[in-house]
């Protein structure tokens, strides 16, 4: 599993960090694909997660017995860094592109 693709994010797969994949539905998947803001060139793959880290507390159910929280059937990733001024691909060959923000 790969990591977060929400710019700026350091965050990737490991045991302190839920990861959560796109919606299938197209209308909740275009909801958070406008909300990741990558753009419109960027095509994510069937391996494309967002973290725990963007969702407020609200978005999820109560804890499940193993610990683990799972997100609400409309839950919608809405907490981004306010800078995103690095672009980051997401997968094994992950590359930053400074970015100038005027």
């Amino acid at each position: 599993m790969g990591g977060c693709c929400a710019l700026g994010c350091p965050n990737r797969s490991s045991a302190r960090v839920r990861l959560f994949k796109l919606p299938k539905s197209p209308r909740r998947r275009k909801l958070w694909l406008a909300r990741i803001g990558r753009g419109a060139g960027w095509n994510p793959s069937a391996w494309t997660y967002v973290c725990q880290d963007h969702f407020e507390p609200s978005q999820y159910q109560t804890r499940r017995f193993d610990g683990w929280r799972k997100l609400k059937a409309t839950a919608v990733p809405t907490i981004f860094s306010e800078s995103r001024s690095q672009v980051s691909a997401c997968g094994k060959n992950s590359t930053f592109i400074p970015v100038n923000l005027h």
